[in-house]
Order: structure tokens, then C-alpha cells, then sequence
């Protein structure tokens, strides 16, 4: 099974899940992040490029 077969949900992506989920996108996961404050979660989305 490739990685790109698998998908995730992280839900609390504070620091640890957040770490976590880009380590497995990263990878080439499927990942889905739930997040209670909005501006975090949407700021997660950019490349890390762009910071």
C-alpha cells in the first residue's frame, strides 16, 4: 500500500499534531486537519515556502 492510498484526520493540530501532520504531508499522505480557530487552520494550508 503506497502512502498516497492512505488519508488522515488530525483533529486538535496544536503543536504536536500539527508537527505530526505536516511530517506525514510531507510523505505524501492525505491529510485533513481540524482546527477550532479558524485563521490557524487556514494558515496551515500555505506552503511553507510562503512563510
Amino acid at each position: 500500500m503506497k502512502s498516497s492510498d492512505l488519508s488522515f484526520l488530525v483533529i486538535g493540530a496544536g503543536a504536536i499534531g500539527g508537527i505530526t501532520a505536516a511530517l506525514m504531508k510531507k510523505r505524501g499522505y492525505d491529510i485533513e486537519i481540524v482546527r477550532e480557530a479558524r485563521s490557524t487552520a487556514d494558515a496551515m494550508k500555505m506552503p511553507i515556502e510562503d512563510y
